[in-house]
């Protein structure tokens, strides 16, 4: 008999592999898709109402979409190896949530249906566009930046975090040579926001979270305090100046953001804010917000968001829910480290937001800005509504 037809049994580890370890291992990594994915439901439904559940939330969604896809793939694919059949109830409910995640990412966090059935459209022209971008980078092309901003065309340019230095001012006269109206009226600079506008800022305060902290200085925000800057524009075509909350709310991740919200909401409401205003301005309430733009530190969707609620009567939507679509990637973290790029281009926090309010209807959002500021900018196109 040729070697060809030589017949080798297996021997006995190879057997134990295959009847007792690939579905011991097939039925264990559908368990851990089945826990993940547990994990993802939990932190939807409950966002971050609460403390513990708001990591949950954080969790992004592709990490969770590729872990589970892998998971039921290795499972399946072990399965198929073994010579028992285990985990196949399992590995079923599995590819069952894998599938109603993508469509949920699909449909309910990414929105890509308003592209492919139209249902974003250039609508009108917009009253109002207004850019805001926690410009929070040690340095930056002030060329570079000033341009990308001004693309945009905005009527209000509203900049955070740029440092006090050389930067900050020439970043200030490269939006004012394009610009030439910013600011005629009222300030240029409030606490650490830039502000560049086409209409006079009659009224602005500055708040921080921290009530030790100084209102008054034209520093980066170090730390994580977190402050609140108010603002009253006068906008054309509206009775009343357009009230506009600018916030930068703590990044620490273990306050939990609801707390951190009722924060801000009552810094903004104090009776004692000082607010300013320009000679000859009438009293504007600056408490109720017609526009609240920032970064929240919480992504988007957060329960903790709907506190702002409380502050007018026909409450906020979120700019991004109304009309936006795609990924909105707006804080994309810096790193050098190859593994922490791959996991970075895989996350999706979209934690600097528009609540846009009674008496304004967004049109129009997108997130856009170069490297090396870890933070996109956000576009809002806004109409005025009676």
């Amino acid at each position: 008999m040729s070697e060809a037809h030589v017949h080798t049994r297996p021997t006995r580890g190879a057997r134990w592999t295959r009847r007792v370890l690939w579905p011991t291992l097939s039925r264990w990594f559908a368990l851990l898709g089945l826990v993940i994915a547990g994990g993802f439901v939990v932190g939807r439904v409950l966002t971050d109402t609460r403390h513990w559940s708001q990591y949950l939330y954080w969790i992004p969604v592709l990490w969770v979409l590729i872990s589970c896809w892998g998971l039921w793939g290795l499972s399946a694919l072990l399965g198929w190896r073994g010579l028992r059949p285990k985990g196949n109830f399992v590995r079923a409910l599995l590819v069952l949530m894998c599938l109603g995640m993508t469509l949920f990412a699909l449909v309910f966090v990414w929105r890509v249906q308003r592209p492919v059935l139209r249902l974003v459209s250039s609508g009108p022209e917009p009253d109002l566009r207004v850019v805001h971008w926690n410009i929070a980078a040690d340095s930056f092309d002030v060329g570079t930046a000033a341009g990308v901003i001004l693309d945009q065309d905005p009527d209000i340019a509203l900049i955070a975090n740029a440092r006090w230095d050389g930067q900050r001012s020439a970043l200030l006269e490269a939006l004012g040579e394009v610009i030439p109206d910013t600011n005629e009226m009222g300030p240029r600079l409030a606490g650490s926001l830039l502000i560049a506008s086409r209409f006079p800022v009659t009224h602005w305060g500055v708040v921080w979270l921290d009530p030790s902290a100084n209102p008054e200085a034209n520093t980066r925000s170090t730390g994580d305090r977190g402050w609140v800057v108010l603002l009253g524009i006068d906008v054309p075509d509206r009775d009343a100046p357009l009230v506009v909350w600018v916030v930068d709310l703590p990044s620490e991740p273990t306050q939990w953001r609801q707390e951190t919200i009722d924060r801000a909401i009552r810094a903004g409401t104090r009776a004692d804010v000082r607010v300013r205003s320009v000679e000859d301005a009438p009293v504007v309430d600056l408490s109720v917000p017609d526009l609240i733009v920032g970064d929240f530190n919480t992504p988007r969707g957060s329960d903790s968001l709907a506190r702002f609620d409380g502050l007018s009567g026909g409450g906020y939507v979120d700019a991004f829910e109304r009309v936006g679509w795609g990924r909105g990637r707006s804080w994309v973290p810096v790193t050098g480290n190859p593994l922490a790029r791959g996991a970075v281009a895989l996350g999706d926090w979209h934690i600097d937001l528009a609540l846009v309010g009674e008496g304004l209807r967004a049109t129009g959002y997108g997130l856009f800005g170069p490297a090396p500021s870890d933070h996109r900018a956000q576009r809002i196109e806004l109409v005025f509504e009676p």
